[in-house]
């Protein structure tokens, strides 16, 4: 089996129920936040101004190996 990508491991680092803003080629964090308009407007901060978004969840369980 193969290893998962390095974004997965950074993803799990983030704190539960966070917003993160992703590059939008999902390669790298650009900016997470416990509100999505603060992760929208780090995210524009950085540069990016059209971020993947999602929200970490409460418990990752078997998300992630």
């Amino acid at each position: 089996m193969s290893e998962p990508p390095a974004i997965v491991e950074e993803l799990a680092r983030v704190p539960a129920n966070f917003w993160v803003a992703l590059t939008p080629d999902e390669s790298a964090i650009v900016f997470y936040a416990p509100t999505l308009d603060e992760a929208i407007a780090g995210a524009a901060e950085q540069g990016v101004a059209e971020p993947l978004l999602l929200k970490t969840p409460e418990d990752w369980g078997v998300l992630i190996p």
